[in-house]
């Protein structure tokens, strides 16, 4: 899982860049909002990756 997020103030096109703990997203937010008044505003994304023919068990892998 990877989560990410934008600044979205007028003409900012500033990212946090993916990372798996939403900790660091967050220190990412308030660092840019500090150092940039006004862009205090983010869109924040969570992507999940799915691997097709593969099923995770307590015993192992499958195939799907």
């Amino acid at each position: 899982m990877s989560r990410e997020a934008f600044c979205v103030a007028a003409d900012c096109r500033a990212a946090s860049g993916g990372v798996e703990r939403q900790e660091e997203v967050d220190a990412w937010c308030l660092d840019h909002a500090e150092r940039h008044p006004g862009h205090d505003r983010f869109r924040r994304v969570v992507t999940e990756y799915r691997l097709i023919g593969e099923t995770w068990t307590d015993r192992g892998t499958s195939a799907n």
